[in-house]
């Protein structure tokens, strides 16, 4: 009788453990959205980055103690801002241990949306990390995971299908992590179109990547070894993986590095592999890190030296070019960041020296004159916030070797409970090389630029949000494809409205004003004009019961550029996800229409994939687009995912083969499991 009642215990706890991941997978991704959208609308190489979906997956395992996590760890928890973390340790020194989470409710900074979307990954236990590490308890008690996931393009025309490797995109994970004390992982990922073991290069996957984390309560406090990432400060000296930016979450402006993490995406070349040592004495929490790997570089041959014109980023080895310039540069870099709490006043320092075994000697070219030649930088700075009652306060300076500048200095400020303000100026000088940089900004890189921020977020009656920004920016010197210092400004307005749970709708309306380089001219020398591209959205998502989520998005662009035609865009999609709390089964489905005139017109639209991964495809052209990702749990240690997406783009005139005008374009499917153990 005990055994049956333990079974059934299990069916009842296991899909509701399982419902409160995936609830809190699509809140903090709907923050994310706008984000990313934006991220990969400014640099549309940018690699998938999973950082979210591993900070999701480690607390939802082993949930933040809110009674015992330090500071640094607070600060390592990507879903608290700086008043967040402070309000929580002011908390517990005025008032004890917290008796339950939602005691969070009268903590300063916190609020019911906010709370709801983190309760599943805290906990107010003792710490997890006081577990010894034993043979016994790292056998018993270790949670190991695998996941493997496979993707490919069916339609025969796709360019993927004209490499000479396989159509298939791969991607298999190891995890091990036990507690807070251990963390294992082995990934390994093969593009479309590249070999699989079918060559001497690749070796079988054409990435790996791999990561032990071991923390402890002692002065050192972690060992990170194999792959991992360092984030400080606001990003200007470093920031591996995504450097966010501008977005609706206007607040959204204070980077929180913490502590180091492994790398877990699939970015072929922005991380550091090697080793990390992290101490703690007192107050004084220091990093000494040490990285050695081989990148990707475009090799050519100058002045009879070997040398490489230019990093690259895209990770595709496909070609018998691409498969030249892999792995064709080594990549040294050793360095140290040091952190200091004086209370509501925070310091930090970071230094680190970077070597290449080939010098980068870039074609020379009047915009491109600053940018970054030789073989050996270095990068420095120094950083600081401080939370003075209602307002936070953070900057950041820097410098590299050849003398260039990076500064930041913003401010958080809580004018009221219902209204507050962001601010942030920056100025990037045009000779500012920091390759490991992610800072604030307009452009993908942090250089050649001055600009400022300010962003505002009211509380209205009805359940109302209304949130918006300007940011003004100056680039100093000359960029790809505009050949003299131009500016530009941006503006964004969202107005929210959440009367309740299970209803949410908002209009937003950015516009975005840059300088070009005029597409034509008479004038003996070429000149800018001005370049206005807007977006209009309307956005609504309903739940229409504890089972069914509806959504509907309607969205306009508009690009207008000096003496040319005005250039429309249009799209819209319906989405319907079913996620019944006792089923094995959920599912999710969109049907997008769209139509936009011209590549400017563009536009970019979260899609939710399998578990841990993300889509954003560009809607360009006229057509249609309709996606669905089915998830079946087949018990508490096997899950599978199966996702298929169709895109169909209309002709201008019907043919006999094709009647309704309909033509096939991209046919796409990705099966993922899981195994759990």
């Amino acid at each position: 009788m005990k055994h049956v009642f333990t079974i059934l215990l299990l069916f009842i706890i296991i899909p509701a453990v399982c419902r409160a991941q995936f609830d809190v997978m699509q809140d903090v991704l709907k923050k994310s959205e706008s984000i990313l959208e934006n991220e990969i609308e400014k640099n549309e190489q940018s690699q998938e980055d999973y950082t979210q979906f591993e900070a999701i997956e480690q607390f939802s395992h082993s949930p933040l103690k809110l009674n015992s996590a330090s500071e640094l760890e607070l600060r390592s928890f990507p879903y608290l801002n700086e008043f967040q973390i402070q309000a929580i340790l002011k908390h517990r020194q005025n008032y004890g241990h917290f008796i339950a989470l939602e005691e969070l409710q009268v903590v300063d900074g916190f609020n019911a949306d906010n709370i709801r979307t983190i309760k599943p990954m805290l906990s107010i236990g003792q710490s997890a990390g006081q577990k010894n590490i034993s043979v016994r308890n790292i056998i018993k008690e270790g949670q190991s995971t695998i996941m493997f996931r496979y993707q490919k393009y069916l339609t025969k025309e796709t360019d993927e299908q004209s490499y000479p490797g396989t159509p298939e995109k791969l991607y298999l994970r190891y995890k091990y992590q036990l507690a807070d004390r251990i963390r294992l992982g082995l990934t390994a990922e093969k593009d479309p179109g590249e070999y699989f073991f079918q060559n001497s290069v690749s070796k079988g996957f054409d990435f790996y990547s791999g990561h032990l984390i071991i923390k402890s309560r002692s002065f050192l406090r972690q060992v990170s070894l194999g792959d991992y990432s360092v984030q400080h400060g606001q990003g200007l000296v470093m920031w591996s993986g995504m450097g966010f930016g501008k977005s609706s979450e206007v607040l959204a402006i204070q980077k929180t590095g913490g502590a180091i993490k492994p790398y877990t995406s699939v970015d072929e070349n922005n991380y550091l592999r090697g080793i990390c040592l992290s101490t703690t004495i007192k107050n004084w929490n220091s990093d000494f890190f040490y990285s050695s790997h081989r990148k990707d570089g475009n090799l050519q041959i100058v002045e009879d030296r070997e040398t490489v014109s230019s990093l690259q980023s895209s990770g595709y080895h496909r070609t018998e070019a691409e498969l030249e310039d892999r792995k064709s540069v080594k990549e040294t870099i050793i360095g140290t960041k040091i952190d200091k709490s004086f209370g509501a006043l925070k310091l930090g320092s970071i230094a680190y020296l970077t070597k290449f075994s080939k010098p980068i000697e870039k074609e020379k070219a009047l915009y491109n004159q600053f940018e970054f030649r030789g073989s050996e930088n270095l990068n420095y700075g120094i950083n600081g916030s401080y939370l003075y009652k209602n307002i936070s306060s953070f900057a950041e300076i820097s410098r590299s070797l050849n003398g260039g500048t990076a500064i930041l200095f913003g401010s958080l400020i809580h004018l009221h409970p219902k209204l507050s303000y962001a601010f942030t100026w920056r100025n990037y000088d045009s000779d500012y090389q920091a390759l490991q940089s992610g800072g604030f900004a307009e452009n993908s890189k942090t250089a050649n630029e001055n600009g400022i921020f300010s962003g505002i977020q009211l509380r209205l009656p009805k359940n109302l949000i209304l949130s918006a920004y300007a940011d003004y920016f100056v680039f100093p010197w000359l960029k790809f494809g505009v050949d003299a210092p131009s500016s530009g400004y941006e503006y964004l307005i969202q107005l929210k409205w959440k009367p309740k749970r299970t209803f949410e709708t908002y209009l937003l309306f950015k516009s975005k004003t840059k300088e070009q380089n005029a597409a034509s001219t008479n004038a003996t020398l070429n000149h800018l004009e001005k370049n206005r591209h807007c977006n209009f959205r309307w956005n609504l998502r309903i739940k229409l019961s504890d089972s069914w989520d509806w959504g509907s998005r309607i969205e306009n662009s508009f690009n207008k550029k000096a003496n040319q035609k005005n250039t429309y865009g249009f799209v819209l999609y319906q989405d319907l996800i079913f996620h019944p709390l006792n089923s094995p089964i959920s599912f999710g489905l969109r049907y997008a229409l769209f139509e936009t005139e011209d590549y400017d017109t563009r536009i970019y639209a979260y899609e939710n994939d399998v578990l841990f991964s993300y889509s954003i495809p560009a809607m360009q052209g006229k057509g249609e687009r309709m996606y669905i990702n089915v998830h079946y749990r087949m018990s508490r240690l096997f899950e599978i995912w199966l996702r298929f997406a169709n895109t169909r783009y209309a002709k201008e005139i019907p043919s006999a083969e094709v009647p309704n005008g309909i033509k096939e374009a991209k046919k796409e499917i990705k099966v993922q499991i899981r195994i759990r153990f």
